[in-house]
């Protein structure tokens, strides 16, 4: 299916952050899914909206989240994630753009938009064929300090 990885990223999320209203707590009724086929699908995410969406501040924002989530193993709202990736560095005036089109709807530059997608997703697969066997990292057991203040040349390079 074209768009599985919408399917496979909302309900990760929903295990890891779901509230129940009623019954089980959600992360009993929803087994976890692979690392390795999530970083799978956030990829195959990044490329639907470097496609589908190449001007929106959706596109970036669910980049920062693949992003966030291929780091360190977190999910969070596109907001968070967005301000997470602006104070890494993360291609930051392009990430306030995208952050204030939440609100003014303005269309991004379509060719910044797909730079960053486009480096975003190598970054993901680069991030998966290192990890695949590992179990997802936290925050703190963060074992690549990767960080975008290089030229932009040589931002997927490891330090």
């Amino acid at each position: 299916n074209a768009e599985r990885h919408w399917f496979a990223i909302d309900r990760a999320i929903l295990a890891r952050h779901g509230k129940a209203l009623f019954g089980p707590p959600a992360h009993e009724l929803f087994a976890q899914i692979p690392r390795e086929t999530l970083l799978e699908v956030v990829v195959e995410a990044v490329e639907w909206h470097r496609t589908n969406e190449a001007a929106s501040g959706d596109a970036v924002l669910n980049a920062c989240r693949a992003l966030r989530y291929a780091e360190d193993g977190v999910w969070s709202s596109k907001l968070s994630a967005g301000t997470w990736a602006a104070e890494r560095q993360h291609e930051p005036r392009l990430v306030a753009r995208a952050l204030a089109a939440r609100q003014s709807q303005e269309p991004l530059s379509t060719v910044e938009v797909d730079q960053f997608l486009q480096r975003v997703a190598e970054r993901v697969k680069q991030v998966a064929s290192r990890r695949v066997d590992e179990p997802c990292p936290g925050p703190s057991l963060r074992s690549d300090p990767f960080r975008w203040t290089e030229p932009v040349s040589s931002r997927w390079d490891r330090r």
